[in-house]
């Protein structure tokens, strides 16, 4: 009898040492959806990183809440693209004294990085729409969750592999249909489309907004409304979340179509699969426009072979 009852003290205690001995995910806070999207494919059975900007916001008029700032005090990682992005995050993370590390994307010189067209010296930010970036992404990210979290190195690695392939299939793809892409010139209500169209051949005439997330000057528009007027068809994109504000001065009596990105993925569920998602998205969005406008691709490499497979 005493026997067993000594058995059963000593599961006792373990089991309430457990929680000690139990692996502890790391706490990493990712500020936007498509960057959150890539971490929470490599964090897949160790844990899921947290997300800031949330549901249909977008970094560009976003306000950090107070359990939101205490909580990136309490957190091992901080991933953010930078500050002409997510200028609401300036201020907190100068104030973290010590304790998290913080990933400033922008900052890393293993991305492509362009300077924006028309804001002086800064870095244009929208660097995750350029899948080329994404797949280094992938490793600078994997490196970031090693240095707070090495005792899971062979599940981030293998997730790695895994998430890598995966973005390879999708830049074959839009290598594969850029035709589509490459058929029409249209332009764009805000500048936010630089990574993309240098990877695959996205031509814009112009921009309405010379800065992401303001209303388009009236006297820009009424210039861009004279050209349009002489097109014909022509395909206007904007983006889902940031203002598109007096569209009707172009609508109106000049053909143009209306047709409306989402890079921030305002309307996707966070998640590993979101990045991929959101990317074909948008590719389709600008291909179907220019069926619309019927836009047919006419350049150097209109006989071009499909891109051999791995």
């Amino acid at each position: 009898m005493l026997k067993r009852m000594s058995v059963i003290a000593v599961f006792a205690l373990l089991w309430a040492a457990a929680p000690v001995w139990a692996k502890q995910s790391p706490v990493v806070v990712v500020s936007i959806k498509p960057v959150h999207s890539l971490v929470s494919a490599l964090m897949q059975g160790v844990g899921k990183p947290r997300l800031l900007v949330k549901g249909d916001k977008t970094p560009l008029d976003y306000t950090l809440s107070k359990k939101q700032a205490e909580r990136l005090a309490a957190s091992d990682l901080i991933i953010w693209i930078g500050p002409e992005l997510e200028r609401f995050l300036i201020k907190p993370l100068k104030a973290l004294k010590g304790g998290p590390r913080v990933y400033e994307m922008l900052s890393d010189d293993q991305f492509k990085i362009l300077l924006s067209r028309y804001r002086k010296k800064e870095r244009d930010p929208y660097i995750w729409l350029d899948v080329r970036n994404a797949e280094f992404f992938v490793d600078q990210l994997y490196r970031a969750l090693l240095a707070i979290d090495p005792q899971n190195k062979a599940t981030y690695a293998e997730n790695r592999n895994q998430l890598k392939m995966k973005i390879a299939r999708l830049d074959r793809e839009f290598e594969y249909g850029f035709r589509a892409i490459a058929a029409g010139e249209g332009w764009a209500y805000h500048d936010t489309q630089q990574y993309f169209a240098q990877s695959y051949a996205l031509h814009l005439k112009g921009f309405l907004s010379l800065t992401p997330g303001k209303i388009a000057d009236t006297e820009r528009l009424l210039k861009a409304r004279a050209t349009l007027a002489g097109q014909g068809k022509t395909c206007i994109f904007t983006e889902a979340g940031l203002t598109s504000e007096n569209l009707s001065l172009l609508t109106s009596g000049t053909g143009a179509v209306i047709a409306e990105l989402d890079s921030f993925a305002t309307r996707f569920k966070p998640g590993p699969q979101l990045y991929e998602d959101m990317m074909r998205f948008n590719f389709r969005t600008i291909a179907d426009c220019y069926v619309k406008v019927g836009a047919k691709y006419t350049g150097p490499w209109a006989a071009r072979a499909r891109p051999k497979s791995f």
